[in-house]
């Protein structure tokens, strides 16, 4: 076996580690070790949220990923999110308020019609 020069080890552990990673996506398995108080606590909170354990790790690291994928949260970000739902809310709040005026106005006539009969 012919000794690898630096870029060719580098490039041989680079292409080890691509195709074990996607043997390990492929299977959709991953294994960690983790202190007993660690699980005692992963273990309580799926009690608490009456989910199985797989599905709250699920949803913990789906949702980290998540959050390490959007843009850094600075308070002009947050601001502009709570703008955005006042603006939702509001027109919500307007267009029921019209629907509500419109039947009142739409049984108005109906009920006077009814008792005035």
């Amino acid at each position: 076996m012919a000794k690898l020069n630096p870029e060719e080890l580098a490039q041989a552990r680079a292409n080890l580690k691509e195709e074990s990673r996607r043997r390990v996506a492929e299977r959709g398995l991953l294994q960690f070790r983790a202190d007993p108080e660690t699980v005692l606590a992963v273990l309580q909170a799926a009690d608490a949220q009456k989910m199985p354990v797989g599905a709250l790790l699920r949803q913990w690291i789906q949702e980290r990923l998540r959050a390490e994928n959007e843009p850094q949260d600075t308070i002009e970000s947050r601001l502009k999110r709570l703008e955005e739902k006042n603006k939702w809310f509001y027109n919500t709040l307007r267009r029921f308020s019209r629907r509500e005026q419109s039947s009142i106005y739409l049984q108005t006539p109906n009920k006077l019609n009814q008792t005035g009969s």
